[in-house]
């Protein structure tokens, strides 16, 4: 097993404070494989058996909608775990499908290698629910912003979230605009519609995915009214 591998697992916050013994046989059971952009891993419905532990690429999850419309879940590179939870779920399947955005190299951890861990290190069962907990919580919070937020100030925040995550107000956004607006609970219309109303009033330049925001505070403020 190419020493990458070992070296992703025991950097992750899962499995970082296992023993070296552990990491190894951890690392003695996973399965070596390659994607190329626009595959699909795994798809929704598929018997989960076994998630995706990534050494190159990025990998998007994403489900349809009732509406028909491509919803992105999440949106993972090097180093990170997908589908864990889906290892845990009563019914064994895969609740959404994953996406190669780029090409991918990876490693696939088995189920019953992950279930033995958790039976014999309570600790990271605990990870492992925390981690969960935590995504439900954002589920949550993210239910609440659709329900309560006009489309102007949720598109505004997702702007000024990207601003914090990629530090800069020149944007590169990790979406295409479709799969953004249907994240965001809009139509693509109305998304591409207040991104050229913006444009005139002189918030924001730049087309497609790529955008620079030209007054943040603006969209702050519109952000925060009630």
């Amino acid at each position: 097993m190419p020493s990458s591998a070992l070296d992703l697992l025991a950097a992750h916050r899962f499995f970082h404070d296992l023993p070296p013994t552990e990491l190894e046989t951890l690392s003695g059971s996973l399965q070596r494989c390659r994607f190329p952009a626009g595959d699909l891993p795994f798809r929704s419905g598929e018997q989960a058996r076994r998630c995706l532990l990534l050494g190159d690429g990025e990998v998007q999850v994403l489900r349809f909608g009732l509406d028909g419309e491509e919803r992105v879940l999440g949106q993972f590179g090097r180093g990170e775990l997908i589908a864990v939870a889906a290892l845990f779920m009563a019914d064994g399947r895969y609740p959404a499908s994953a996406r190669a955005q780029t090409a991918v190299s990876g490693w696939w951890l088995p189920r019953e290698a992950l279930h033995r861990l958790c039976a014999a290190h309570p600790a990271l069962s605990l990870r492992l629910l925390q981690s969960v907990s935590g995504s439900l919580l954002r589920s949550v919070d993210l239910g609440e912003r659709l329900a309560a937020d006009s489309c102007a100030q949720r598109l505004a925040g997702y702007l000024l979230e990207q601003r914090g995550v990629q530090g800069s107000d020149d944007l590169k956004l990790p979406l295409r605009l479709g799969q953004l607006a249907a994240s965001l609970g809009m139509r693509g219309e109305t998304l591409s519609r207040q991104l050229a109303d913006w444009r005139r009033q002189g918030l924001i330049a730049g087309r497609g995915t790529a955008v620079t925001l030209l007054d943040a505070d603006a969209l702050q403020r519109l952000r925060s009214a009630r």
